[in-house]
């Protein structure tokens, strides 16, 4: 079963979800967590999956760590999961080398194809549209909305959608990191 695509209506939608977004969320430490949930919200209902997650890569970059994963259905936040990055490299490549990975079919898809067992079966996922989250041109973390209802046929303007989202994201990450070091700096000079 294949899900309906997004009507030629859905481009000014996503813009304007965009612009809300960026609009409605002050970004900085103290309201990242914030920014996570109701990105992830929004996206999920957006794109009309039912599973969207923010992942993260640790600081040795070995693990993809889950920051917020959004289940729509349910209403329910959640963020017990890891991956092991050595364990799924042509997704990571193909991650690298691409502004989104568009898997109609995440099961048959060879970029998607390796978390069939361990992730796509056990949570019903069958399709997956994920965008990297960069900083200054690496790959820090990736946005993921993962559809349940059978394979999808993704369309330009979803995939332009979740691009954005992962842009977003990254500057979100990259405005806490910021107000962190400000924070640090602070104390420092307080303590001289």
């Amino acid at each position: 079963m294949t899900s309906a695509p997004a009507s030629g209506n859905d481009g000014p939608q996503f813009a304007e979800t965009l612009v809300r977004l960026s609009q409605d969320l002050g970004f900085g430490v103290s309201r990242l967590e914030r920014a996570l949930l109701s990105i992830t919200e929004v996206a999920a209902a957006t794109l009309r999956v039912e599973r969207c997650g923010v992942w993260r890569l640790d600081e040795d970059g070995d693990r993809l760590i889950c920051l917020d994963l959004y289940h729509r259905g349910e209403n329910r936040h959640d963020r017990d999961f890891a991956f092991e990055i050595r364990e799924y490299l042509p997704y990571f490549e193909a991650l690298d080398r691409s502004r989104v990975i568009d898997a109609n079919d995440a099961r048959q898809d060879p970029r998607t194809a390796a978390f069939t067992e361990s992730y796509l079966e056990p949570f019903g996922i069958t399709s997956m549209l994920d965008a990297p989250i960069r900083r200054r041109g690496e790959i820090i973390g990736v946005i993921c909305n993962e559809g349940t209802d059978g394979p999808r046929a993704w369309t330009e303007q979803e995939a332009a959608f979740a691009a954005s989202l992962g842009d977003l994201l990254g500057t979100a990450f990259e405005a806490a990191e910021h107000e962190e070091l400000q924070q640090r700096f602070v104390q420092a000079q307080k303590l001289e």
